[in-house]
């Protein structure tokens, strides 16, 4: 008669006439199924995907599977049709020669749907539909032309600096003055005269060391107070004082800074920057305003 052995995973019938051992009833389940279904292993190299994440795929329903002898069997026809709907984002940045880093902030900024499988180990597998790789493509080569395009602008402000090193050289061989806003250097003026963007002076030291270097000479050269634009502004409105002269009044009975700031020789920049400043314009409002209270009182 039939003898029955007895496993964890079931019950395995042998007949005693054929002698059928164990290892042959398995082989035979396995290529009864084998028409049917695949492995986790072989699953997950055709989706190219850890077999982790397969078992994910199955828990979420994306994938349908078949009782095997010892291992979960993975449905031919359910991975082909998820094969043909999505693509995994770590063989297509291989592809792009990419990051799939790259890729998903690219397909999150496109605002193009990803399949996030994540596994018990914590490891996030990405899938994005097939109907979005020529545009993800598309995307990818964008952002390359337009890296290569920062790239080359980036070279052109680097010879930024010589082009001002020449503007400078030629002012100091013609023995001409740096233009000014008062007795500041007028870095605007010297940007377009030098034919360069101005934004150079806040991220270029070379340039930035340039113009110092420059201003100081300029400043030796040709006399430029060495006074502070604060200092200025003190003694301007001291001399107003002496002289009993008010401050330039603008058309709202305000304090007309840019005449105030052109006249003294300072930046109009400090009333903007400068608390201390203000104090001064005010000190002296008060001032002339008790000092014409105090002659009216005479009369």
């Amino acid at each position: 008669g039939g003898s029955i052995i007895l496993s964890e995973k079931g019950q395995f019938p042998l007949s005693g006439d054929n002698q059928a051992t164990v290892g042959q009833y398995i082989n035979d389940k396995k290529h009864a199924v084998s028409s049917r279904g695949v492995t986790r292993t072989k699953a997950g190299t055709i989706l190219g995907c850890s077999s982790d994440c397969v078992n994910e795929l199955v828990n979420k329903g994306l994938l349908s599977t078949t009782p095997g002898p010892y291992y979960r069997i993975i449905c031919s026809e359910s991975v082909r049709e998820f094969a043909k709907q999505f693509v995994v984002l770590n063989d297509l940045a291989k592809s792009l020669g990419t990051s799939v880093r790259a890729l998903r902030c690219g397909a999150e900024e496109q605002g193009y749907r990803l399949v996030l499988i994540k596994s018990k180990r914590g490891v996030t597998t990405p899938f994005i539909g097939r109907q979005r790789v020529a545009e993800l493509h598309r995307f990818i080569e964008q952002q390359r032309f337009d890296a290569a395009n920062r790239s080359a602008a980036w070279r052109d402000r680097l010879s930024s600096t010589e082009k001002l090193s020449q503007y400078l050289n030629s002012m100091r061989q013609a023995g001409r003055p740096l233009p000014r806003s008062g007795k500041r250097l007028n870095l605007r003026k010297v940007a377009r005269a030098s034919g360069i963007c101005r934004d150079i002076f806040y991220w270029s030291q070379e340039a930035r060391d340039l113009i110092d270097t420059a201003e100081r000479e300029d400043a030796l050269k040709h006399g430029v107070d060495s006074r502070t634009d604060l200092e200025l502004l003190r003694s301007y409105l001291d001399e107003l004082k002496i002289g009993g002269n008010p401050i330039p009044i603008g058309r709202r009975g305000k304090p007309n800074k840019f005449q105030i700031a052109r006249i003294a020789g300072v930046n109009r920049n400090i009333f903007y920057e400068s608390q201390e400043a203000n104090r001064l314009l005010t000190r002296f409002q008060q001032y002339t305003a008790a000092s014409s209270a105090e002659g009216d009182g005479h009369d």
